[in-house]
């Protein structure tokens, strides 16, 4: 005698028609319209908060170098790219910028005196795209991100 189980009868079978798998795939069409444009604006976000975070980290970098150890650190500017820390004239770091974000400074070298005040301050913008970040470092040598 064959067991039969009414679930599982020619009739009973489950499964999804091609109507509901349509309209699934057609929800999932229309949520990612709205996610992708945004997931990608959240990356420009964080590509310019990270490259912004990395400079100020340089700026208060050679700063501490500079009281610490009472030679001369600065920070040189060489274009909207890119820019390196010197220790009395020997490269200890050099940094390039994402492809789409761009430095605009308001010199083009800063040296730390042993107090570690800076030499030039101001507001440095990063930019991409439509955004804007600001580190901001003022004569006291204060370094914040805003």
């Amino acid at each position: 005698m064959i067991w039969q189980n009414k679930k599982f009868s020619q009739k009973g079978l489950g499964g999804i028609t091609l109507i509901e798998l349509i309209v699934v795939l057609g929800i999932i069409g229309v949520l990612s319209v709205f996610a992708i444009p945004s997931y990608r604006q959240y990356l420009n976000s964080q590509k310019i908060i990270g490259e912004a975070t990395d400079f100020a980290s340089l700026l208060r970098r050679a700063q501490q170098l500079t009281v610490t150890e009472q030679k001369i650190t600065k920070v040189e500017i060489l274009n909207s790219q890119q820019y390196r820390i010197l220790k009395e004239d020997l490269v200890l770091e050099e940094k390039i910028l994402a492809n789409d974000v761009y430095l605009q400074a308001p010199c083009s070298q800063i040296s730390f005196n042993f107090a570690g005040a800076p030499s030039c301050w101001g507001e440095f913008l990063f930019q991409n795209n439509n955004q804007t970040r600001k580190v901001i470092m003022n004569a006291a040598g204060f370094i914040y991100i805003q």
